[in-house]
């Protein structure tokens, strides 16, 4: 039962005690001022939280900030919904006095869904490189990776994972393809 205001008549007073909760005025107000605050801070909370969700990029996906439009070599695109077209990379090269490779990482147009690639030195597993998710018909054009690494060729896995582009929730086929890591000045 949510207190309510009556005003304090002397005739009344004792007859109707044990039907309502009787409050001052003053208390009334402060009850009603606190009730007001909790219902924003509550609202606020509910703002917030559907933000942060929303911030992440399309429907809580942590879409990749450096993917741009990338139109693939001689114009292919996947024509098929029902399948996932997936690019190959034979040799990656990343040169020491650019700290970064200069390769696209591709999610061809057309695709159904969202990548998310993962280079990986395959003799460790250690990871080099991971992106955030990236949309059909764009690409990462020029990525760093996460340490130094000697001149030469590793070997090297890229990872390729796939969430449905309707339901995020939903992976899909993706890939590991074998590679080369070339390093060079």
């Amino acid at each position: 039962m949510e207190p309510e205001y009556i005003e304090n008549d002397s005739k009344n007073e004792g007859k109707d005690k044990n039907k309502k909760k009787c409050l001052s005025k003053k208390r009334f107000q402060k009850e009603v001022k606190r009730g007001r605050i909790v219902g924003a801070l509550a609202v606020l909370t509910v703002l917030f939280v559907g933000g942060c969700f929303l911030w992440k990029g399309d429907g809580g996906l942590e879409l990749d900030k450096s993917a741009v439009a990338y139109e693939m070599p001689d114009r292919v695109v996947n024509k098929d919904p029902e399948s996932i077209s997936l690019p190959g990379y034979s040799i990656l090269t990343y040169r020491l006095s650019e700290e970064s490779i200069k390769v696209p990482l591709v999610n061809p147009e057309g695709n159904p869904c969202y990548f998310r690639y993962t280079i990986l030195l395959k003799d460790t597993g250690e990871e080099l490189y991971k992106s955030g998710y990236i949309k059909p018909g764009t690409a990462i054009t020029e990525y760093p990776l996460n340490r130094t690494m000697d001149k030469g060729r590793y070997d090297i896995m890229i990872d390729v994972e796939t969430v449905d582009i309707e339901d995020h929730t939903v992976k899909l086929n993706g890939g590991a393809l074998e590679s080369v890591l070339e390093v060079i000045d």
